[in-house]
């Protein structure tokens, strides 16, 4: 029941709160206190990060900035307050358009006193923005940028950078917009907001490197702030890098990536490359095990980067739900979100890249859904499932739906009898529609690696922009036009299992997600940046990499690569297809029962019809999978079980497995 507070009860706690935030203002609004000394030993490094307030950003680059200077160079960090009226801060509060006055306010105040308390005890010089973007340098800059015309924005450039694109980037993830859609007021506002934040960007950057003259410029992923500075840091012969985590485990703050270059399409592109070295190297245990608790986390965690319901063992209800025949073949196709997709094709321009060549099956999203539902309607023994991306709808990460949710609606809400659609806001986990799917199709989600990795055939074909699998990859096929990709389609519903294929998975997934990072969980990073002792910090195994990295702008991907193979590390294939099949038996074990032992579990299949009747075994009865556990018999009858079992079956042969 709704409880109302009288209001002589309520004055005084508003009272308190208003004392609270002035008293913080105080603190902040206090003279701007640089710490630069004359003195610089090694290269002076600019971790230019003003976003303070997101915690697990500062935790790894105060911890790289300390790293570096154990290692003798001079790491600058920077502090804002009230500067910007477009931050990732702002965004990750989910301030969005006209945003009350008093809670931009408190965002700041709580990103300042996160930026005092990192930075004050760990003895790491630092600019304060405020002496070098006076009142009237902002007012100048946001006046300026209210003049423009909607149709000019995207095409500004200040100091040579185009910095309308590089901002739209931040807008529209923010606001889910994708380009063929007019800007509302609101929205033309706030785009102005993002390109004046990117604009007072550089000019801080500018003065700074006037006063104190840099030598490498470090920022924490590609927001529109970021990406402008390092553009310009370039044009002065500056070199400048891009530092994230691993798309791995929702961001695996043990390890840091410093990306080859600014645009994520570029360095996926750089990472296949590598290919040709990675794919015959086979992985250790450590790995094998890290890739498998990344599945298992998707299915069951909760992050930034996970949309999906977690998994259910409700596949079978879910079957009925969808009214989709036994009988049937399964093609459950993923769609992903297209502001996304737009705000890279934009980003690109702004940084200067030529247009990518079109190398796609389909012209968009729709004329893909529209083509496979024409195909399935001439096709009656297969079945359609069309899972809509859950970020087309409104999520916690940013509060309202995109636009293209009412067009989703428009063309998809009358369906024929062997198509079905899971809606953006229905409960329903991918994880279980992919328990159901003979076939996988997605267009550029990273889903399609994930349910690689359980064995499932995948096929792609929107594939311009983002990289999904090298060219020869049979775990994530690709086409390039509607003909080769239906043809493709029949050849992998015709195909059995292939435990190859799998292991082709796993290495990509080692090369694509963790191969250019530098592995540091022997300190723990996020951990250890929290230590309020400066002196609880430890030297990273991997420093020098952090250095040749940061400070000298290399890479680690040759690096992991001769740590694969070095001896004691390295092992045979036979090994890997053991661990493997170890792994599989997890993922069984975890579909099952919905828990996860967190170790590898090696099973016995009992031959064909043959019920098991004790722990750990696992036999094939007609089309059901049956596993002993805990005295009684588990009976599950999907194509995922009785994929997982042939794979197993598979991976186990030859190697000295019992079965």
């Amino acid at each position: 029941m709704k409880r109302f507070i009288p209001t002589v009860i309520k004055r005084p706690f508003g009272i308190v709160r208003a004392a609270i935030r002035r008293r913080r203002r105080l603190s902040a609004v206090e003279a701007p206190q640089s710490t630069i000394t004359a003195v610089v030993s090694g290269k002076r490094v600019l971790f230019f990060a003003p976003e303070a307030g997101i915690r697990p950003y500062v935790d790894i680059l105060t911890f790289v900035a300390r790293t570096l200077k154990e290692l003798g160079h001079s790491p600058v960090y920077v502090r804002c307050f009230d500067l910007f009226a477009r931050c990732p801060v702002k965004d990750m509060n989910l301030m969005r358009g006209r945003a009350v006055r008093s809670q931009m306010l408190d965002a700041c105040l709580d990103c300042f006193a996160e930026s005092k308390d990192y930075l004050s005890g760990r003895g790491i010089e630092f600019h304060d923005l405020r002496e070098y973007l006076d009142g009237n340098l902002l007012k100048r800059v946001r006046t300026d940028i209210s003049r423009l015309k909607d149709t000019d924005l995207l095409d500004y450039s200040h100091r040579g950078v185009n910095v309308g694109r590089l901002a739209y980037y931040d807008f529209a993830l923010a606001m889910k917009h994708s380009l063929e859609s007019a800007l509302s007021s609101d929205e033309s506002v706030m785009l102005r907001e993002y390109i004046a934040s990117s604009v007072l960007a550089i000019e801080a950057f500018s003065k700074i490197h006037e006063r104190t003259p840099i030598d490498a410029v470090v920022a924490f992923d590609a927001y529109g702030m970021a990406s402008s500075v390092k553009i310009f840091a370039r044009s002065l012969g500056i070199p400048s890098k891009l530092m994230t985590v691993p798309y791995h485990l929702n961001g695996d703050w043990r390890r840091v990536l410093g990306m080859s270059d600014y645009s994520i399409v570029y360095e996926q592109r750089y990472r296949a490359s590598w290919w040709a070295q990675f794919r015959d190297v086979p992985l250790p245990k450590t790995e094998l095990t890290e890739i498998m608790n990344d599945l298992i986390h998707r299915m069951t965690g909760a992050g930034a980067h996970i949309y999906s319901p977690n998994k259910t063992n409700s596949a079978d209800e879910l079957r009925q739900r969808l009214g989709l025949s036994k009988t049937k073949k399964t093609l459950v196709a993923y769609t992903s979100s297209r502001d996304e997709h737009d705000a890279i094709l934009v980003s690109l321009k702004g940084m200067g890249y030529p247009p990518l060549p079109v190398n796609d099956a389909f012209a968009d999203t729709f004329a893909w859904l529209d083509d496979l539902i024409d195909y399935i309607n001439r096709n009656p023994q297969y079945q359609l499932v069309i899972r809509i991306h859950p970020r087309v709808g409104a999520t916690s990460r940013d509060g309202h739906q995109s636009r293209d949710a009412e067009e989703y609606r428009r063309r998809y809400s009358k369906t024929t009898e062997n198509v079905a659609v899971v809606w953006y806001d229905d409960r329903v986990s991918s994880y279980d529609l992919a328990e159901l799917a003979d076939l996988a199709l997605i267009s550029w989600s990273s889903i399609g690696l994930e349910l690689a990795r359980m064995g499932i055939p995948v096929l792609g074909g929107l594939r311009s922009v983002l990289t999904l699998a090298p060219d020869d990859a049979t775990f994530i096929r690709q086409a390039s036009d509607r003909a080769e990709y239906f043809r493709k389609l029949e050849a992998a519903l015709g195909e059995p299992p292939s435990a190859q294929a799998l292991l082709m998975a796993y290495r990509w997934y080692y090369l694509f997600y963790l191969g250019n990072s530098v592995d540091l969980s022997d300190v723990r990073p996020h951990v250890a940046a929290h230590a309020d002792d400066s002196a609880n910090y430890k030297l990273p195994m991997n420093a020098r990499l952090v250095e040749e990295i940061f400070v000298n702008q290399g890479n680690a991907v040759q690096a992991n690569l001769d740590d694969l193979q070095r001896e004691g590390r390295a092992q045979s294939p036979d090994e890997e297809r053991r661990v493997l099949a170890g792994q599989l038996g997890r993922l069984t074990h975890f579909l099952f029962t919905g828990i996860d032992s967190g170790e590898a579990c090696e099973l016995v299949l009992r031959d064909r019809d043959v019920t098991p009747t004790r722990s750990g075994e696992v036999s094939r009865v007609g089309d059901e999978v049956l596993y002993f556990h805990e005295g009684e018999v588990i009976r599950r009858d999907t194509i995922l079980f009785r994929r997982l079992f042939e794979l197993i079956r598979e991976l186990q042969a030859n190697v000295g497995v019992r079965s």
